[in-house]
């Protein structure tokens, strides 16, 4: 699967009109989020902080679960991706 997933994103590092695709789809992501979060009652200030935020997160795991060839589960590299920025945000 990873191996696969690998291939994929550098067919897309590859080609400016995937890319924007991906930040197109990306944004799609992140609006649905945001919305999801309004109707639960954040106000939409904090709703569009915490859909940015966790789409960020998203993706470094996804990054970090790729670059490891998927030797990890995707839920540890979102675990950690999340420990990161809390580490971060103390400091």
């Amino acid at each position: 699967m990873a191996e696969d997933t690998e291939v994929r994103r550098a067919v897309i590092a590859a080609s400016p009109e995937l890319q924007e695709r991906e930040r197109t789809k990306l944004a799609s992501v992140t609006a649905a989020l945001r919305d999801g979060l309004e109707e639960r009652g954040l106000p939409a200030e904090n709703a569009a902080l915490m859909a940015q935020v966790g789409s960020a997160v998203l993706q470094n795991a996804f990054s970090r679960w790729i670059d490891g060839g998927g030797q990890r589960t995707f839920r540890s590299c979102v675990d950690a991706v999340v420990e990161s920025l809390r580490g971060e945000l103390d400091n």
